[in-house]
């Protein structure tokens, strides 16, 4: 039984870091750093954690897009799980609202913001400004089938029903017992 609590402690701290770690990558994110698809002569990489930064706020910002700010923060609460002792009930369900949640949020970045501005430093030290997907690559994509097959409005009623259900499954919550709750307080 101690031995468990010695592994979650570890697990806690392990995923404590790798949260910090991602959010530092994340916010010190420079489009010019070399990564997987810059090509840059820039001999010191501006990203505090370095060049894995580099490359995993990147990998990140081009796959998710601002929902990448998202996954320390879950991160950060599986950390606080483990450090505090709570019993995750259905992990697996867990998961799945978490990964249905950034999915659904990334469609949501590209249909309402499109594309947003990041800076990087040119060798002179001038800020140059870089357009990036809102919604990254994931959203996009989600953004463009959806609206080539249902419209905006079913795009807007399919990602709303896909966060509601995703919050449903991470929260445990229970629309019936919300719905009575309200009627009973008209």
């Amino acid at each position: 039984m101690a031995n468990e609590h010695v592994k979650r402690e570890i697990r806690g701290v392990l995923f404590l870091a790798l949260s910090i770690l991602l959010l530092l990558a994340l916010f010190s994110y420079d489009r010019l750093d070399p990564s997987f698809n810059v090509s840059s002569d820039r001999v010191q990489v501006k990203n505090y954690v370095g060049p894995v930064g580099a490359y995993t706020a990147d990998f990140l910002i081009l796959f998710f897009g601002l929902v990448s700010y998202m996954i320390p923060v879950i991160l950060l609460s599986v950390a606080f799980s483990d450090l505090t002792h709570r019993q995750v009930e259905a992990l697996y369900t867990k998961i799945i609202g978490s990964t249905v949640l950034l999915l659904a949020f990334s469609g949501f970045m590209s249909l309402a913001v499109g594309t947003w501005g990041v800076t990087g430093e040119l060798p002179d030290g001038t800020p140059a400004h870089f357009p990036v997907e809102a919604g990254g690559w994931v959203g996009t994509s989600l953004q463009q089938i959806m609206q080539a097959n249902v419209g905006y409005a079913g795009a807007i009623l399919i990602l709303s029903t896909a966060t509601l259900l995703a919050l449903l499954l991470l929260f445990r919550l229970s629309l019936g017992k919300m719905l009575s709750l309200l009627s009973s307080r008209l």
